[in-house]
């Protein structure tokens, strides 16, 4: 009878035991998911701040131009700085530096279009501004599209992972 009771305390410590370690590893959460909800939550804080900018191309005015291009590249500094805070896990070292530095190549050449729509004044200025070999719509839309599929290498990574989280890779452009 003593070894009976030994047995069913046994299996009581060990299923609560079990249920500590449970608790444990839900309150500590998975590294692999939080880096990814971390990563979104700036990819959405960015495309948040700029969701209400005025549009501009090559017919907009000079002051739309320096407006877009002063709001976009602060919105853009602060995106490059929260995936600078970000610690990935080492498995996702290469792929998020990555995404940030080609966020920040984009930065980079958003504060240098901004820089340059400073002298902007007629609608000639501003047609020349986009089609400019460097600070041009081309030029721009190739880094953009660098950081999205960088975006998108960590997407899938995290599919890969089973994570359930959008990095919203394509809301970013």
């Amino acid at each position: 009878r003593d070894h009976c009771m030994r047995d069913e305390q046994r299996r009581r410590l060990s299923i609560v035991i079990v249920a500590l370690g449970l608790v444990v590893a839900a309150c500590s959460g998975d590294p692999t998911t939080g880096y990814f909800s971390d990563v979104r939550g700036v990819n959405q804080t960015y495309i948040t701040e700029v969701a209400d900018l005025v549009r501009v191309g090559p017919s907009s005015s000079a002051d739309d131009l320096r407006d877009f291009f002063a709001e976009r590249t602060d919105a853009l500094a602060e995106a490059v700085d929260g995936l600078g805070q970000i610690a990935p896990p080492d498995e996702y070292v290469a792929a998020h530096n990555r995404f940030m530095d080609g966020l920040a190549q984009f930065a980079d050449l958003s504060e240098a279009i901004a820089a340059e729509s400073q002298n902007l004044q007629t609608n000639d200025d501003v047609r020349s501004l986009a089609v400019h070999p460097v600070f041009g719509m081309g030029p721009s839309r190739e880094l953009e599209a660098a950081f999205v599929d960088a975006c998108l290498v960590l997407q899938g990574m995290a599919d890969e992972t089973g994570a359930t989280v959008d990095l919203a890779c394509e809301d970013l452009s």
